[in-house]
């Protein structure tokens, strides 16, 4: 994520040398109405941004059904497992750690990590449902909407890689847990499940034992989720009227947050990765890099689209800003 950010920053510098790198880097970023029609080789349609949230959907449910399996698993084992698992880790991951050495969290600590993973995995659920929705039943793209192949590609590994990225710390603990679950040999057996405690039972406490700016994260990326679904809403209904009898014609979006900047829909996308670092509790580096990537590449998209805007409509508002509110 690091490096994908940081061409989309050299892209961006207003450096002679670097013209080339920014002519490719925004050739792959766009589509629809930005894509020149001298740029149309090497292109799909735009409809397949389905693909996109299909491959999303399957890989993300995976990974949240297999960290719940794994978390309640954590939760609901007896106090002597925290012995137990340590041993078992450093037999699988091949660590040297040893018992009391403070190399290997506490049970209590593994429960709130693994908790943590599972709300994560679940606002990333709500937003890949969302978009896949969105995709087959609100939107709607021409057939001549076309995007490049390359973003095409890396549409579809950023939807395999993110959802990981949000759990890439913990998946080695969460395979573990996972295969002790529902293995019948020594892995069921070290992890000692509780006969006599019900699975439900797990939501009773540990899941709302994460800490206060993990629920605002929460609530954040809610805020954003909201506001990207009107947002898109808002660019649905545009659609329909750009059809006219002399061919297609854009029109000016309004309402919600495109009164104040003309990618709205981005925008709501940085504030929800923004929640989702908050929700992760800021400790980990993967999703800051995660971060860094979507505001990098949401910027160049945004400031291309509202130049468009700029040249195409003499009566744009001249208060709208492209991105961020009032500052850019």
């Amino acid at each position: 994520w690091l490096g994908a950010a940081l061409i989309c920053v050299a892209a961006a510098l207003p450096i002679k040398a670097l013209h080339p790198l920014r002519s490719l880097v925004l050739a792959c970023c766009r589509r629809g109405k930005l894509l020149y029609s001298s740029s149309s080789s090497f292109t799909v349609p735009q409809s397949f941004f389905t693909h996109f949230y299909v491959v999303g959907v399957t890989w993300n449910t995976l990974l949240l059904a297999t960290a719940t399996l794994s978390s309640c698993m954590c939760t609901l084992s007896s106090a002597t497992d925290g012995i137990q698992f340590s041993a078992l880790v450093e037999q699988f991951t091949g660590a040297g750690a040893s018992a009391g050495s403070g190399s290997i969290p506490s049970m209590a600590k593994q429960k709130q990590r693994g908790w943590t993973v599972v709300l994560l995995l679940l606002l990333m659920e709500l937003q890949v449902c969302r978009r896949l929705y969105e995709s087959l039943m609100v939107l709607s793209y021409g057939p001549d909407a076309r995007m490049h192949l390359l973003g095409y590609l890396v549409g579809l590994f950023f939807y395999v890689a993110a959802p990981l990225s949000l759990c890439c710390q913990e998946i080695g603990e969460i395979m573990i847990n996972t295969l002790g679950t529902v293995s019948q040999g020594r892995l069921r057996s070290s992890c000692a499940w509780n006969p006599d405690t019900r699975w439900w039972e797990c939501f009773h406490y540990s899941p709302w034992r994460l800490n206060w700016y993990q629920w605002l994260g929460a609530l954040l990326f809610l805020w954003g989720w909201y506001h990207q679904y009107k947002c898109h809403q808002i660019l649905a209904s545009l659609s329909s009227e750009e059809e006219s009898g002399e061919g297609k014609t854009y029109v000016i979006p309004y309402g919600d947050w495109f009164d104040k900047v003309s990618c709205a829909h981005y925008l709501s996308e940085i504030v929800m990765y923004f929640g989702l670092v908050f929700a992760s509790g800021g400790t980990q580096a993967t999703i800051w890099f995660l971060l860094a990537w979507v505001f990098s590449n949401l910027y160049l998209a945004a400031k291309e689209t509202h130049e468009w805007y700029l040249s195409k409509f003499e009566n744009y508002p001249k208060n709208r800003k492209a991105l961020i509110p009032f500052l850019y």
